[in-house]
């Protein structure tokens, strides 16, 4: 049996083509397309066994959330977490809400729930003239199928429904996450979308201590 060489030298050189297109362009620009929304973020939920929260009404399950409901003119703490879709490198990191600075929550101060003895302290935080708070972190890499989370005391001001975002400034490109958002009601009421537990919702507390 005669071996076709030019036609096994075609495919071959056609294969060597083909991945040298993928690995310097279809690779780069499928990577590009996911650092701009690199992560899946929400808000956390903690189970009552680890600590309290005054506008929630929670149980033995943490909860998963990607609207939060709280109180006007309150001061609350809530949790942010993501979990990263691509590996980045973060250099520093945005939580903002929509809206009038008079009239939208502003994070108030950095809490570290998740830290039981010791402390970790942030490489830098400062809020920016639109009232979004940025802070830095030691470790910056982001590995997929890990959580990173925040937590934050918020000040709540004016009812109404603003929309919050995550915001990454990697040593690539920029990123964000700008599908969360907090419902600010008088007396809380609306429920909230539990993204872990098929047809759960959590109960917002109206009484806020």
């Amino acid at each position: 049996m005669l071996v076709d060489w030019p036609k096994i030298s075609a495919i071959a050189a056609l294969t060597v083509l083909a991945i040298s297109v993928w690995v310097h362009f279809g690779r780069p620009y499928l990577r590009t397309r996911k650092l701009k929304h690199p992560c899946n973020a929400f808000f956390h939920i903690r189970e009552l066994s680890k600590g309290e929260l005054s506008w929630v009404v929670q149980d033995d399950d943490a909860h998963n959330v990607k609207e939060i409901v709280v109180p006007a003119n309150a001061l609350v703490e809530i949790e942010v977490s993501y979990y990263a879709k691509v590996p980045f490198h973060v250099e520093e990191t945005v939580f903002e809400c929509e809206g009038k600075y008079e009239e939208k929550p502003i994070v108030e101060e950095v809490i570290r729930p998740f830290v039981a003895k010791g402390e970790v302290p942030d490489t830098f935080s400062y809020w920016n003239r639109h009232g979004g708070f940025h802070f830095g972190t030691r470790f910056g890499g982001r590995a997929v199928g890990s959580c990173y989370t925040k937590g934050f005391k918020l000040r709540t001001k004016k009812p109404g429904i603003y929309k919050s975002w995550l915001g990454f400034i990697t040593d690539e490109m920029d990123g964000d996450a700008k599908d969360l958002v907090i419902r600010v009601e008088e007396k809380p009421l609306t429920r909230m979308k539990c993204a872990i537990h098929k047809g759960c919702a959590v109960r917002p507390n109206v009484i806020v201590r």
